[in-house]
This record gives C-alpha cells, sequence and structure tokens, in this order.
C-alpha cells in the first residue's frame, strides 16, 4: 500500500475500521499499491465483517486489480474534456438531442439566448421546452434529420426571440447535432 499524500493508507485503515465496526459491516474502494515488480496498481477492495459467522469467523477482504479500468477511465475524462473545451469555443449555438429528442449538450452560447442554464435544460425534451418551436420549420427538419439521417441547412426566422437562424442539422450515432448561427436582419 502506497503512503503518501494520496492517503491510501489512512483510506485502507478507515475502511477497515468500518467494517471492523460490527457484524455484517461492509466497505468498498480503490486503493493503489505496490505490485510485485515495483509497480503501482489500482486495486478495488471490498471488505465484509463475517465475525459473527463462525463458519468464518473473520472480515473478508476480496480485491480485484482494477489499474486498466482507471487508465481507460482517465482517457475517457480527457477526451471528454477535450471535445466540451472545443464545443464551448465555437462561437454558434450548438445543441445535441438524443432520439427521444432529450438534450444531451447545450453549449454556453444556447444557454445565454434561451435564459437558462445548461443544467436546466439537460435530459429535458426539446418540444417540451420550446413548445412554440413545433409549430416552426425547426421541427419539420430536425425530424427530417432523425428519421432519413439527411444533414439539412436552412434559414428561419423564430418569432419567439426575432431572430434569424442559419441551421445546419446531422444525425451522428444516436444523436441529433444541431449547429446554429444568429445572422444579422
Amino acid at each position: 500500500m502506497r503512503d503518501d499524500k494520496h492517503g491510501d493508507v489512512e483510506a485502507f485503515c478507515g475502511d477497515l475500521a468500518t467494517v471492523g465496526g460490527g457484524p455484517g459491516r461492509r466497505a468498498q474502494g480503490d486503493h493503489r499499491v505496490r505490485h510485485g515488480d515495483g509497480s503501482w496498481r489500482w486495486v478495488q477492495v471490498r471488505m465484509r465483517n463475517l465475525l459473527s459467522n463462525p463458519a468464518v469467523s473473520g472480515i473478508v477482504l476480496n480485491y480485484q486489480d482494477v489499474t486498466d479500468r482507471r487508465a481507460h477511465e482517465e482517457e475517457l475524462r480527457v477526451t471528454r474534456d477535450q471535445i466540451q473545451q472545443i464545443l464551448e469555443s465555437i462561437q454558434e449555438s450548438f445543441i445535441a438531442l438524443d432520439r427521444e429528442w432529450r438534450f444531451t449538450y447545450v453549449n454556453r452560447r444556447v444557454a445565454q439566448d434561451i435564459g437558462k442554464t445548461p443544467a436546466e435544460v439537460l435530459g429535458k425534451n426539446i418540444w417540451e421546452e420550446f413548445p412554440e418551436a413545433r409549430n416552426t420549420e425547426f421541427y419539420p427538419q430536425y425530424r427530417r434529420v432523425m428519421t432519413e439521417r439527411t444533414p439539412v441547412k436552412f434559414e428561419m426566422h423564430y418569432p419567439p426571440n426575432a431572430r434569424w437562424f442559419d441551421v445546419h442539422a446531422y444525425r451522428s450515432f444516436h444523436l441529433t447535432v444541431v449547429a446554429r448561427r444568429a445572422m444579422s436582419v
């Protein structure tokens, strides 16, 4: 176990103390340990207090090497952060929708335009959040992208906020991705 500023020994001992506190108690955590070859590995440790079980009379620890999993999770986090930085750096409005028309991504530009935070619309249905948009060119065009998997480009005036939009919509995997840029009148 690594004894350094990251507190691996302290965390492990804390889990063990929790489990030792009474029959049936459990704990689980990821901890770094030194492998026989000298490298550091991540292990997921699961502990259970079976002191009251006469067949066991002990605290059972099971562990699994999760080093590769943690490395993959870190790679995914870095990639996700890079993609988010790209999407946030573009000047156009950008949204992504799933097959049920729920927002899966909203950049800051969209959030500013609609006066809500991304968290307020993520997971919500675009047509329920903006019912007036269903009676505009947005709906048939977005539906075409969803059903035919055909990219579309169109211009339209959106009366609720009195803006013109140059819209580009694409189908990618299970998402409809839409980039919008407000045009001057």
